[in-house]
């Protein structure tokens, strides 16, 4: 909403258009420049990349020691009772519409999947929820200043940016995991440690993912 005073109503008004661009160049952008690159992008270096940018603007702003506080007791109930829910949905969906080979992963390449459980929670998950969640959220008051909008924002364009990935089923999951993440970060914002409950569910999904057999869809890049 423009304020009274004109001249701070186009303040607000230019900084709420320069977020818009921001996003659009860094989370709509961006992944589709990777997607559709001539040459093979390296993933990783790109969001670390983007991360480390999202560090730099929040810089001051955010208080990441706060962020990664020890959080309050019973923090990690929720978001395991969450990643039990996806489990046994993306099971089903494995089951009845994916023709897929289930936990084909952990039989064939058991050392894979082992460093997939240990390093994707630090190489994947820590920097997407720093751009996904706290980025996006933090710094982008002027635009996202309703809970719904950040849900809604965050979501779309958490599952857009996995069009890095071979096929639709990794944006389209993707949506809805960020829906479940977004709303997990809305819950604890303002609480200390807020960081911990986002990475335990984002880690706990991506570990489901491959360890049921459907990394396919997340290894296979175009």
């Amino acid at each position: 909403m423009y304020s009274a005073n004109k001249t701070t109503g186009i303040s607000i008004s230019k900084a709420a258009l320069w977020e818009a661009a921001e996003l659009f160049v860094l989370l709509f952008a961006m992944p589709l420049a990777v997607a559709y690159s001539p040459v093979r992008v390296p993933k990783f270096p790109v969001l670390f990349a983007g991360a480390f940018y999202c560090v730099f603007r929040l810089w001051g702003r955010v208080s990441f020691k706060e962020l990664f506080r020890r959080p309050a007791a019973g923090w990690w109930i929720a978001p395991l009772a969450r990643a039990a829910a996806a489990c046994v949905a993306l099971y089903l969906v494995q089951e009845f519409w994916i023709d897929g080979q289930r936990f084909s992963l952990i039989r064939e390449r058991p050392w894979l999947w082992a460093m997939v459980m240990v390093l994707y929670p630090v190489l994947s998950v820590l920097p997407q929820e720093i751009i996904f969640r706290v980025f996006l959220c933090e710094g982008h008051a002027k635009l996202l200043n309703h809970p719904l909008a950040r849900v809604l924002v965050g979501a779309i364009l958490f599952g857009w940016a996995h069009i890095i990935y071979a096929g639709y089923f990794a944006a389209f999951s993707s949506f809805f995991a960020g829906i479940a993440l977004a709303l997990n970060y809305e819950k604890n914002r303002d609480a200390p440690g807020a960081l911990w409950p986002l990475l335990l569910e984002h880690a706990l999904y991506g570990q489901i993912v491959f360890t049921l057999g459907l990394g396919k869809f997340f290894f296979l890049t175009r």
